[in-house]
């Protein structure tokens, strides 16, 4: 394997953690949009604002800046329940993406340099 072979495997490999960790929260978090979805759509409020989240830049904007805003007077318990769970898992799917780019980040560096310093003792280089 060629230097340049063995530097780009430690990016990957030390990159892949923190990629899995952010594709992770990426589906969890449309898995909990999903099951909002499915619970307002069974109730037929096709006008319930988390149809319209990620329709328009707008729109996700005002969602970031404000969470509750989902939230409405005229949600059922059940549909209320799922917003919630929504909202606290959204807090945490956060924190986890967070986590997720700094491993990538961190991890393809080290990784690299990793598969830089093995490479050269290999003497590939």
């Amino acid at each position: 394997m060629t230097e340049s072979g063995v530097f780009l495997a430690g990016f990957f490999l030390g990159a892949s953690p923190g990629f899995l960790l952010l594709v992770h929260s990426i589906f969890r978090a449309h898995s909990l949009r999903r099951a909002v979805e499915r619970v307002a759509f069974s109730e037929g409020k096709l006008k319930d604002p988390i149809f319209s989240i990620g329709s328009s830049t707008s729109e996700t904007r005002e969602f970031q800046a404000n969470p509750t805003s989902l939230l409405q007077e005229s949600d059922s318990e059940t549909l209320r329940l799922a917003k919630q769970a929504l909202l606290d898992g959204m807090k945490v799917l956060r924190r986890r993406a967070t986590t997720g780019g700094a491993a990538l980040f961190a991890g393809a560096i080290l990784g690299a340099g990793l598969g830089y310093l093995l490479a050269q003792r290999l003497g590939t280089g």
